[in-house]
């Protein structure tokens, strides 16, 4: 019984052991699974930030690369279509006189053609007024007569149109040549105006510099003669001034001359009364 009771509770200790130890491995699995989910999140969210950053980074490059080709391609474009549109003008304008040169030479064969059927036309008819006169097959060559002569008349037409059309050609081709001559005066005379404007210009600047110049020469002419005249009325004015003060003194000296002469002669004059009072016996 002791036995039996040993090996149960050993048993049982040992389910109970090997319960705790799996409870503790399903802890341990359900820990490490949340740590795995957490991490995995984490590296979720990590990668999908980076993968935003890498994909903004991207959008932004090949935004700036297509507004950079769009603008390459738009210059080039923009260029191709000047030069493409020059080029049209161009190829326009030389067919134009091409084929109005082709017209021109093709009208002129036609018209000599038709001349040389009127000469044919004109000897038939000469031929038809002969046998007329003549009266040789009088019924048959009527009838050639009047078919050569409605014929003539066509080609006269024909020859007539031909010649308005050639009138009309050779008009549009004078009208075109007037109107690049009237495009090349006009840019002669704003060309030859714009030259005249500037020559307007130089020669004012020129005119005036040089009255600038005069006008500097004629100021510094009349300062010199200012002071030459100022200087020759101060050595007037020196002189005057010289004049008077040798007058002056002059005047001062004969004063004094006249002034001793008297003194001296009251002197005298003094003397000879006091002889004669002595002779009286005073």
């Amino acid at each position: 019984m002791r036995c039996v009771n040993g090996k149960l509770a050993g048993g049982w200790g040992k389910w109970a052991s090997t319960i705790r130890w799996m409870k503790e491995e399903e802890d341990e699995t359900r820990r490490r699974e949340r740590v795995m989910e957490k991490f995995a999140r984490n590296m979720n969210m990590r990668g999908a930030a980076k993968c935003i950053r890498s994909w903004r980074e991207s959008v932004r490059v090949r935004k700036w690369l297509r507004g950079l080709m769009r603008r390459c391609v738009g210059g080039s474009y923009m260029a191709l279509l000047g030069d493409g549109f020059e080029l049209w003008r161009g190829n326009v304008e030389r067919m134009r006189r091409e084929e109005a040169s082709m017209t021109v030479e093709r009208l002129k064969v036609k018209v000599e053609a038709m001349g040389k059927e009127l000469e044919v036309l004109r000897e038939v008819k000469k031929e038809y007024v002969c046998y007329k006169v003549l009266g040789r097959w009088k019924d048959v060559y009527q009838g050639l007569g009047r078919d050569a002569l409605t014929k003539w008349k066509s080609v006269v037409e024909e020859w007539k149109a031909a010649n308005g059309a050639r009138q009309v050609m050779r008009l549009a081709l004078m009208r075109h040549v007037r109107q690049q001559e009237h495009r090349a005066w006009r840019k002669w005379l704003v060309f030859a105006r714009e030259r005249t404007e500037k020559l307007k210009k130089c020669c004012g600047m020129v005119v005036h510099s040089l009255i600038r110049m005069r006008n500097f020469h004629l100021h510094r002419s009349f300062r010199k003669w200012l002071e030459v005249g100022r200087k020759e009325e101060q050595f007037k004015q020196q002189k005057l001034a010289e004049r008077k003060l040798v007058v002056t003194k002059a005047s001062q000296a004969l004063a004094m001359l006249e002034r001793g002469v008297m003194e001296a002669t009251n002197i005298l004059g003094d003397d000879d009364e006091e002889e004669d009072w002595d002779d009286i016996g005073y």
